[in-house]
């Protein structure tokens, strides 16, 4: 069926009228779901989105440090009425000289200095200084919008919670030394949560107003393209983001294509953004529907989770008592008092300034850095 609907498109387009305003519920442009009998179509946008991944979703961060087709960020989602406000996110970069223009922009090598070649441990630095106060004067720019929004108390708190978090990124950013990759996730993050609180003020000062406005027979504002927008089915939804100027697409079934009103088909438009994982080899977010609310708490709560240094004594595999591979031996004799430790013995003179790495059963493996730094210490008073 939708093959040959690709080979015969007057089939899609036999109730065309582009002279004709366009309504909620028509298709300025239509195309075929591969596969699927399943059409998308739009009555504002001017091109036409894959659906966001339909069923159950793996999500993880890519080499980019954003969720690929499951990042709001870069591609448009199913509307999640929680959080209606990332259909106001704006994924076109702005002009040179607008201040928030650092928040879309990427990072390379040449934006983080590497600390001391020399050191026992290597490939910490900082960002660098030119790129960290174009990036803060972007936030800074963000959070000065939010003054005077006159909102409800859970809104309130939640644009506090995103300037938290946006002072507390910068001060990572600012002060703590980390790697290149380290880095380059915590700026993407920053972005992120910049983002989010753009888009809460643009969606509670000039969307939310034009969404709730009393019907009348006033045309829908002009579909603002720069806005990512959202996938739904919901007629009030699609109504509202028509009238508002967001742009909006439906997936219907090929069985009411015949009283849809298609003008153009075309076909759908690619995604530019990477899939591989990141370098990182950070863990899955999130498994579940792409509609579930779920997704994006856990994508918030992994931001959170960026602004902290990780625990190194959680690194190492926990001891299970009674693990059925570590034997429990009772120590009845003075020997066996310091074992893992060695008594003290005759040892030559150079190797007694240095500690060892000890190994045993029953004690975790040290941390690689803190190994390396440990050795190389020399505690000869001498």
């Amino acid at each position: 069926m939708p093959s040959h609907l690709r080979s015969n498109p007057r089939l899609l387009t036999h109730h065309a009228a582009p002279s004709l305003p366009l309504r909620p519920f028509d298709g300025l442009y239509g195309t075929i779901l591969n596969d699927l009998d399943m059409f998308v179509i739009t009555p504002n946008a001017n091109m036409v989105m894959p659906c966001p991944p339909l069923g159950n979703r793996e999500v993880y961060m890519c080499e980019n440090y954003r969720y690929g087709f499951d990042n709001p960020l870069q591609w448009p989602q199913a509307f999640v009425p929680e959080y209606a406000h990332y259909t106001c996110l704006c994924w076109r970069t702005p002009e040179v000289n607008d201040p928030l223009r650092p928040l879309y922009l990427g990072v390379t090598e040449y934006d983080w200095q590497e600390l001391d070649n020399f050191a026992i441990i290597t490939s910490l630095g900082h960002m660098r200084r030119s790129t960290f106060w174009k990036l803060q004067a972007g936030c800074k720019a963000v959070i000065e919008a939010v003054a005077g929004i006159e909102c409800s108390a859970v809104v309130t708190a939640n644009m506090c919670s995103h300037i938290i978090m946006l002072e507390c990124l910068l001060a990572c950013l600012s002060d703590l030394p980390m790697s290149y990759q380290r880095m380059h996730l915590c700026h993407a993050e920053t972005q992120h949560v910049a983002h989010e609180l753009h888009a809460l003020v643009q969606y509670m000062t000039l969307y939310k107003p034009l969404m709730e406005a009393p019907e009348s027979d006033a045309p829908p504002m002009p579909v603002d393209d720069g806005l990512v927008g959202a996938f739904s089915n919901d007629t009030t939804t699609v109504q509202s983001f028509f009238k508002a100027g967001i742009p909006v697409w439906q997936v219907i079934s090929i069985k009411e294509l015949p009283g849809v009103h298609v003008d153009k088909v075309c076909e759908f438009s690619n995604s530019p953004h990477p899939e591989e994982p990141s370098h990182l080899h950070l863990p899955t977010i999130f498994t579940g529907s792409s509609r579930d609310p779920t997704k994006y708490k856990k994508i918030h709560e992994f931001v959170t989770h960026s602004m902290c240094w990780v625990d190194p004594f959680a690194l190492s595999s926990p001891i299970v008592k009674y693990r059925a591979d570590i034997p429990l031996i009772e120590v009845n004799t003075t020997k066996s008092r310091y074992s893992p430790y060695q008594k003290k013995q005759n040892i030559q003179s150079g190797a007694s300034n240095h500690l060892q790495d000890l190994q045993h059963q029953l004690l975790p493996p040290i941390i690689e850095p803190w190994c390396l730094a440990l050795l190389a210490v020399d505690a000869n008073p001498a």
